[in-house]
């Protein structure tokens, strides 16, 4: 494996993972209102994500240092071009 000198190897995280580090970073910044000011998310939706009420938003990844990454449900052929459906009418 062919790795950088200062570089963390990168890893893909779901929703949970996600939720799961921010109650993590959120403990150790004193609770959710000091986490919300220290990185200036909105308090009232950082509660209502760890809620599960919204999704976790671009704010909240922004200041946790993510970055969304979208993913194929099934392996992609090189070289192959996917054709858009066609629309009869």
């Amino acid at each position: 494996m062919n790795r950088r000198k200062g570089r963390r190897a990168k890893r893909l995280l779901d929703e949970n993972d996600v939720l799961q580090l921010l109650n993590e970073v959120i403990g150790g910044a004193g609770g959710q209102s000091a986490w919300a000011r220290q990185t200036g998310v909105d308090r009232v939706q950082l509660n209502k994500v760890l809620r599960g009420k919204r999704p976790v938003t671009r704010k909240i990844l922004q200041a946790l240092k993510l970055k969304t990454v979208y993913t194929a449900n099934r392996p992609l052929r090189r070289g192959s071009r996917t054709r858009s459906p066609r629309i009869r009418y």
